[in-house]
Parts: C-alpha cells; structure tokens; sequence
C-alpha cells in the first residue's frame, strides 16, 4: 500500500466514525473547549455574555460610539465654518502689504495724502486715505503696526487706546474695503465721510 493509499483510508476511516458517533465533532469539541477556558477566565467577574444580553451590549456601544463621532463631526464642522467666515470678513483680511510698503517707503501722512490727491482712480486715492491714517495712528502710539496686524486687531487696539475714535476708524475700514478688496465705487456722500474720518484720524482733531 503506497503512502497516499494509506492517508485516504484514514480520512474515510476518521469521517465514517465521526458519522456514526463515535468520533467527537471538532467544532464541537473547540466550542466546548472554549467556552470552558471562558469560563476559567471570567468565571469571578459579573459579566453579562448571555447572547441577548452581550448583543444589547454591543448596540449600546455602537450607538455610544455614533453619537460620540456625530458630536466631533458637528463640532469640526462648527470650527471650520467660524474660521472660513472670519477669514472671509474684511476686517480679518491681511494688511501686511500696506505695513510692507510702509516699511519700504518712508512716507509721512503730508505725502500720502498728496499721493491720494493726486491719484488717477478713487479706489488708490481710498488706499492712500486709509495708510495715512494709520501711519499717524500708529505715529501717535494708539496702534502698532504689525505686518500679521488685520483691522480686527486694529480696532482692539484703538478700543483699548482711545475709543471715541472708533467710528472713524470703522468708517475708513469699510470704505478701504469696498473699494480695495471689493472693486466697488464709493458714492460721493461716503467718500466725504470717508475723508473726514480720514482727517479726524491723522491730524487728531477732535472725535465729533
């Protein structure tokens, strides 16, 4: 009898008493073994494995972990939204530009306004209007000029150093804005506002 002959006859051999009984099922034998070794383990310890109760279990947590991941879900989702919205508003764009030129070019609030003046179109002589007053904001030490600063910042500054100029300041912001980031033309009733509160700011009138 060669070898393969002889391990076929022990196969049919194992299969025919495992048929009739008197051979154990494997996967009988492994689950009582295991549920044996279960036993052992966690036999000190009150925990519910009962098939009902361990499948209560297991939905209770999987509904504990979908609240918890719908709740960091909503929350990222709500600091996303807050930083696109603020980086969207003109008072948190960048004015690292302006402090840039500023830093490149010693220009005096006399010069810039003559610059504004002179410029061809409004939206320039805006930006010009708007650097001057904050040169001489910053000349009168009632801001600090940073190149991360934003009109946010400045407008905490101005808070905390003189806040009867506020309004001023918001009034060249908005203008500076509109016309700078936003490509529109300031109507002629606003560029006057504009220009007062532009002069309130660099020659330090009084904030009427």
């Amino acid at each position: 009898m060669t070898f393969y002959e002889a391990m076929n006859e022990v196969l049919q051999t194992s299969r025919y008493d495992r048929l009739m009984g008197r051979r154990g099922n494997p996967e009988e034998a492994f689950s009582s073994w295991f549920s044996e070794l279960m036993d052992r383990l966690f036999g000190n310890f009150s925990l519910n494995i009962q098939p009902s109760g361990f499948s209560y279990d297991l939905n209770l947590i999987s509904t504990v972990f979908a609240l918890a991941g719908v709740v960091i879900l909503v929350v990222a989702a709500v600091v996303i939204f807050r930083t696109l919205r603020n980086n969207n508003k003109p008072e948190y764009y960048s004015l690292g530009d302006i402090f840039e030129e500023l830093a490149n070019n010693r220009y005096t609030v006399r010069q810039l306004i003559e610059l504004s003046n002179n410029a061809a179109e409004q939206r320039l002589a805006i930006r010009y209007r708007y650097i001057a007053a904050l040169l001489a904001l910053n000349e009168r030490q009632l801001i600090e000029i940073k190149p991360s600063a934003t009109n946010a910042i400045i407008w905490r500054q101005i808070k905390s150093t003189s806040p009867a100029l506020l309004p001023y300041f918001e009034c060249t912001a908005d203008a500076f804005h509109l016309a700078w980031f936003g490509y529109k033309n300031v109507n002629d009733e606003n560029y006057r506002k504009f220009s007062h509160a532009v002069d309130i700011l660099a020659t330090g009138g009084d904030a009427k």
